[in-house]
This record gives structure tokens, sequence and C-alpha cells, in this order.
């Protein structure tokens, strides 16, 4: 007994939120400027596939000498909820065989935080990082969503160890950032909210040192209406003559604009397209050869994910490959390897019994051109992870929100009693 008393107190005095709440204490709301940690060793069964209801929102990145790395998120209930976590798999033979987790970010241990968006980026010198999102409420800031980035020591170990965590910024920062030839990186920022004076929560958050400190850069301003939002998980691109394209999620499809001075104002804001792709995320890069590429739903809902091609700087997309024609696929990463391939990550059915996939495709610029599978080596709906092999994953459509939501209606039916 004199055990579990030790043991509570220190839960107590660990936790200032837990304090407060079980003994009223007055003890103030921890920082939201807290540095979050990322755990690689003695890893629970609990963040296994068995015990995942839902998992999705995936990343990618492949190491320089060939290895390539996973991160998405999961938990019991549904995205957004707490409890949610962020594994890292790994792969040592190209996609083939997958192992992991071999790290996790799990914000509910401390206090009451929750993970999700996780986002897996390179440098100009090769270095490895990995981006996360934590929300936490109450703060001291009353600023409770922060993003943060930890580095690789070394991204050819498939155990490696990850440094201390550097704030990026306050905000989601979902996709990998812009990469200028001096190797400063321009990182997208979704501030969750419309900043002062501006009706856009798209923000830029620059990186002058390589990735080891970050600072606000610049935002977009948008005039739009409310019934538009969200315009966020945005992305940009540097075209052939140096000028920037910027793509965004909205509700109508996929909005832009342009930039010609390096990021730091954004001009001609308005829809890119209204027929595909609707409030939804996608992937925008610049391939080694100078042309774009697009990932995205070739369709007004989640089905059918799609490679684009354009060879114009983003005026025309006239070539496509369809990757998975399939429904209920969506959110796309890439990375790009030194020989042209381009490897892209995406989810599968989150909440549907026998999908709940976590899948790979790895392609050419060539294969975008022919509409087809051309190049030797490339491949299709490649498996990383599934919850139904072993055992995990819902039995029902949104299975665990039918009964958390049961709960909470017996819940206050007892409160009304």
């Amino acid at each position: 007994m004199k055990n579990l008393t030790l043991i509570l107190i220190a839960a107590f005095v660990a936790c200032p939120v837990f304090g407060s709440r079980f003994i009223g204490a007055d003890i103030p709301a921890p920082s939201a400027f807290t540095p979050p940690v990322l755990r690689t060793e003695k890893l629970p069964a609990k963040y296994l596939p068995r015990y995942r209801n839902w998992q999705g929102i995936p990343s990618i990145e492949r190491s320089s000498g060939g290895r390539l790395w996973a991160a998405w998120y999961g938990g019991i209930v549904q995205e957004g909820r707490e409890g949610n976590y962020i594994v890292v798999y790994t792969s040592g033979d190209d996609g083939a065989t997958w192992q992991g987790p071999v790290a996790v970010f799990d914000g509910l241990i401390f206090c009451n935080g929750t993970s999700f968006d996780p986002r897996l980026f390179k440098n100009a010198k090769g270095e490895l990082f990995l981006t996360i999102t934590r929300t936490m409420t109450p703060t001291v800031e009353k600023k409770h969503v922060t993003s943060w980035v930890f580095k690789a020591e070394d991204p050819e170990d498939p155990l490696t160890k990850w440094g201390k965590a550097t704030l990026l910024g306050c905000g989601i920062s979902l996709n990998k950032p812009l990469i200028f030839d001096d190797g400063r990186m321009l990182f997208p920022l979704d501030t969750r909210k419309p900043q002062d004076g501006n009706a856009s929560r798209l923000a830029w958050v620059i990186s002058d040192d390589g990735g080891k400190s970050y600072k606000p850069f610049s935002s977009v301003e948008v005039q739009e209406t409310p019934e538009n939002y969200p315009l966020c998980e945005h992305q940009a691109a540097m075209r052939p003559d140096g000028s920037l394209l910027m793509f965004s999620r909205a509700k109508y499809g996929i909005a832009s604009a342009e930039s010609f001075d390096g990021g730091k104002t954004w001009k001609n804001f308005g829809p890119f397209t209204t027929e595909f792709c609707k409030n939804t995320r996608f992937a925008l890069a610049r391939l080694k050869s100078g042309n774009l590429l697009l990932v995205a739903n070739d369709a007004k809902g989640r089905d059918n994910m799609t490679a684009f091609l354009s060879k114009d700087g983003g005026k025309t997309w006239p070539f496509k490959i369809s990757i998975d024609p399939r429904a209920r696929v969506s959110y796309p990463d890439y990375t790009l390897s030194e020989d042209g391939f381009i490897y892209i990550i995406y989810d599968r059915g989150r909440y549907t019994p026998d999908e709940q996939d976590i899948l790979m495709a790895k392609i050419t610029e060539a294969d975008i051109e022919a509409g087809k599978i051309v190049s030797e080596g490339s491949k299709l709906q490649v498996m990383v992870n599934t919850l139904k092999d072993s055992g995990g994953g819902a039995r029902a459509q949104y299975e665990y929100s039918a009964l958390e939501k049961a709960y909470q209606e017996q819940i206050d039916s007892l409160r009304k009693k």
C-alpha cells in the first residue's frame, strides 16, 4: 500500500493536469512548449497492429543508402481523438518487408496530449528528420497545437536513435518542405485558425541551417468565404523559371497560388481544379528532371489514386497513371531516389473492415507518360502494413466511434437522473 501511495504521488507531481484534476490543487497547466520525446526502447505491445482499430495519414522517406522509412498514426478510436500515437517502420529491402514499430510518439504519455500527422523528410545533405504534431489541453499559453522535429542519428540503422525535439511552430506541419538550391527549407504550417488581418490558415516557416532551427517566414493572403474552408495542407514546388507554385486543399478541390520572390509573398490565389481531389490531401513535388509531380485522387471523392506529370511548370498535366483505382484511398506522400524512382505511400479504408492498409507504389516518369508500368523495378499496391492480418482493425465501420457514442449516452442519462 505504501508503494502504491508513492506511485500516485509521483504521478501527480509529474503531471500537473492530473494533480489539479484529482486532488484539487491549484497547480498550473503544463506548457505547450515542453519538448516531446520519441520512444525507441522497450516499446509495449499496445502499439502493435493487433491493438489498433484504425490507422492512416502516412509519410515516406528514403535514406541515401536506400533504406526506406515510413510513419503514420493510429489508435483505438479514430483520428483526432485522445490516445492516438505515431509509429515509425523501416525496410531494408526496398519495401518487400517492413519492421516495426521501431519508434513511437505517444502524446498521451505527457498528460492530456494526443498525436497526429507525422511527416518524414530529408535536408539537402540527406539527413533524415521526423516531424510530429502534438495537441495538449489545457496549457499555460492556451496554444495547444504544436509541431516538433526529430533528427535521426543514422538513417541507415534500422534502430537509429533520434535527437532531441526542436519546435517548428504552433500549428500543423503535415507536408514535406520545399528545398531551395542553397539548402534552405520552406515548411508549410497550418495555423488551424485565420491569422490576424488575414482569412488564411496558410503559413510558411523557414530553416536557414539545415533543420537545426525554424522561424516564421510568410503567409498566404486568402479572401475566401467560410464555406470554402478548410484551406489547409498546402505544399509548394519550384518551377523551371524559379518561381514557386503552391497548391492547397480546399472543399471545392485544389486551390493554387504563386510566388515570384522565393515564398515571401503569394499572388493569384484561386482554384486550380474543382473537378477532382475535393477536400483531401495530395502530394506536389519537383522531380530531378525539373518536371512537376502531382499525386491526387482523380475523382471527386477519395478514390482512384493517380500520379500526374507536368512538363510546363504546372500549366498543363497531360500525363497520368492510376496507381490504385480502388475506393477509400487517400493521403499520399512521396520520396525520390537517386536513380529516378518515385516512391508514393498512401492509406486505404481507415475505418473499413478488411482494409485499413498502408500501401506503397514505386514508379518512374516514364510510367506516368506511358499511363502504365513500363519500367523495370516499378510496382504498385505494395503492402506496407495492414491490421487484418494481425487480428486487429475494425469489425464494423467506425466501430469504436459507435461504442464511444453509446457509452456517452449512458453517462448522460445517468447525469439526468
